[in-house]
């Protein structure tokens, strides 16, 4: 599986609710989060989430959740396809790649194994789905050796080939339905841009003084992704987000990283990960650097790192999804975070009490 972007808890920790307050943007917010990992399960990732469902692999097979371990369902297709992996989901419909004898082939789902739809396109090597809007899929296939973005409409046979004339590459990671993120090759350079569903609209967003930069998620005013400073060993990965254009990028990075990524936004509120010392930590911004939300600390020791991949919002919650090391199995597990954001009459009275939850948490220790 190539990487594009880059890059209830296990046993008796799954039963316990961790809660977490955090300072965040003038008001108190609550942390909890859930190991998504399913017992007897050895490996599990998530990518994406809606207000209900969650989607990534686990053990390499295609997986869908509805906020616990124990809700888990594969969605393999079975057959041929010996490997699959789901990056999106508008709950209805989820897309990814299943795997037919080693070749990669983009596709969508409506819950089931059954429901597999194939939507590698005539004359690509492999293909990848990485974005749906239930109606449009976005993602890349590779003609040669070269990966061109591109959309499908539910079908093979629909797809578009996105490719901008004079781009050694391109890929598309998000999609609105008439917007599309993601970055072309120029020169040996990554460029972050959009399209407006043909290869001729494509919109160069690569800031000035960057030496690469990609968009990884958009919801139509506001792109979010990174750019990356200096060169060689001097290189630093910030995360940002767009508006559009290359002079409306704003650096996200956090003080005290040494790398950051925003790979998705909700237009107010960004989701990525920050190295901080030699650890990975998840994290959550307000579009600012100052308002980065080190989400890593709701976690435990148990987990060495994490990373945010997917969110959703509903105003008052915000669901973040990704994964984290889980250190007593060695392996990664599939996370999803809720963030509540309380009425700020009631963020006294939380305060207060999650002032005796963290006594408690201290004793269980």
């Amino acid at each position: 599986m190539r990487n594009f972007i880059s890059d209830p808890c296990h046993k008796f920790v799954s039963s316990l609710c961790l809660f977490v307050l955090l300072p965040l943007v003038a008001e108190a917010q609550v942390v909890t989060f859930v190991d998504l990992n399913p017992p007897g399960n050895y490996r599990s990732e998530a990518f994406a989430t809606t207000g209900i469902q969650q989607v990534g692999i686990v053990d390499n097979h295609a997986a869908v959740w509805s906020g616990t371990a124990g809700s888990f369902v594969d969605i393999n297709p079975g057959g041929v396809y010996i490997e699959s992996y789901l990056y999106a989901t508008t709950g209805g419909q989820q897309v990814g790649y299943a795997s037919n004898a080693g070749i990669d082939n983009a596709g969508v789902w409506s819950g089931t194994a059954e429901s597999f739809v194939n939507l590698h396109p005539a004359g690509a090597f492999y293909s990848y789905g990485l974005a749906t809007t239930g109606s449009q899929q976005a993602g890349i296939a590779a003609f040669g050796n070269t990966h061109h973005a591109g959309i499908w409409s539910g079908t093979a046979e629909s797809f578009v080939d996105l490719h901008p004339p004079g781009a050694d590459e391109s890929e598309v990671y998000s999609t609105t339905g008439s917007q599309q993120s993601g970055s072309i090759v120029i020169g040996g350079t990554f460029h972050a841009g959009i399209w407006s569903g043909t290869a001729g609209s494509f919109v160069d967003l690569h800031p000035a003084g960057a030496s690469s930069s990609l968009a990884y998620s958009t919801v139509g005013s506001q792109q979010a992704g990174r750019a990356i400073f200096g060169d060689g060993v001097n290189a630093n990965s910030h995360a940002g987000v767009w508006s559009g254009t290359p002079e409306s990028f704003v650096d996200l990075h956090p003080s005290g990283a040494s790398r950051s990524w925003a790979t998705a936004t909700t237009g107010n509120q960004q989701a990525g990960r920050a190295i901080i010392g030699d650890v990975v930590h998840a994290g959550i911004w307000f579009g600012s650097a100052e308002s980065f939300v080190d989400l890593h600390t709701s976690l435990g020791d148990d987990y060495r790192n994490s990373r945010a991949e997917g969110i959703w919002t509903d105003g008052s919650t915000v669901l973040v999804i990704g994964s984290g090391y889980y250190q007593p199995d060695f392996v990664t597990h599939a996370l999803l975070w809720t963030i509540t954001i309380p009425e700020p009459s009631s963020a006294s009275l939380i305060l207060l009490g999650l002032a005796g939850i963290g006594v408690l948490r201290r004793r269980l220790k």
